[in-house]
């Protein structure tokens, strides 16, 4: 199983991602190889025990699409990611953590089922301004309809795991996000994409026992 990083632009999200990679060095050991960090600036992490991987400005560019939506650019770099190394591919958030090593959750991604962090809620039950936006959001006659109903699970993405045969199910993903990037600028559409199609296609399982986020 690779673990992957991703970081773009210049923040303290850097940081958050040095940390997170020294972290499962030392709770979850494993081969530099098995690490992957995506970057546009790769001497920030130099050094590191992963292997930095040089994704051009221009790329992060395109990969955030017509709406440049910031989170858009998981979707691409997981489906990269699994395309390049035909192994189960582990996205980590960098405001992550390890509580267990990485191996519990080597048995939950696979062929039919894979990883996401928790399971927050259904959007039509959960009481924040959030979910209350994404409600209007859900049911509202105008726009596109993207065919999520409103009583909906919403999982966190702040972990993602998937098995190379479910690289398929992105190009539902990618296009669901895009279509309810058409008619709002939530900073959870992808998540909500994720959640949506994900859920229907496999089992999806949590991993918040093995990471915090």
């Amino acid at each position: 199983m690779k673990t992957l990083f991703l970081s773009y632009g210049v923040g303290p999200h850097q940081a958050e991602v040095q940390y997170a990679v020294r972290c499962l060095a030392v709770h979850s050991p494993a081969a530099p190889a098995d690490v992957l960090v995506y970057t546009d600036t790769p001497a920030c992490f130099s050094g590191l025990p992963a292997s930095v991987i040089d994704i051009p400005t221009a790329q992060w560019t395109v990969w955030g699409g017509p709406h440049n939506f910031n989170h858009r650019r998981k979707i691409l770099a997981l489906d990269h990611a699994l395309q390049a190394t035909g192994q189960p591919v582990l996205l980590l958030d960098g405001d992550t953590w390890l509580r267990r090593p990485l191996s519990w959750l080597q048995d939950r991604i696979g062929p039919g089922r894979g990883v996401m962090h928790i399971r927050e809620g259904r959007i039509s039950a959960v009481q924040s301004p959030l979910y209350q936006q994404l409600r209007q959001l859900l049911t509202s006659r105008d726009g596109l309809p993207s065919g999520i109903p409103v009583d909906a699970w919403m999982w966190n993405a702040g972990v993602i795991g998937l098995h190379p045969e479910q690289q398929v199910l992105l190009r539902d993903v990618l296009h669901l996000t895009d279509l309810l990037c058409q008619q709002s600028s939530l900073h959870v559409l992808e998540q909500l994409a994720f959640s949506w199609v994900l859920s229907q296609r496999i089992q999806l399982l949590e991993s918040a026992d093995v990471v915090f986020h």
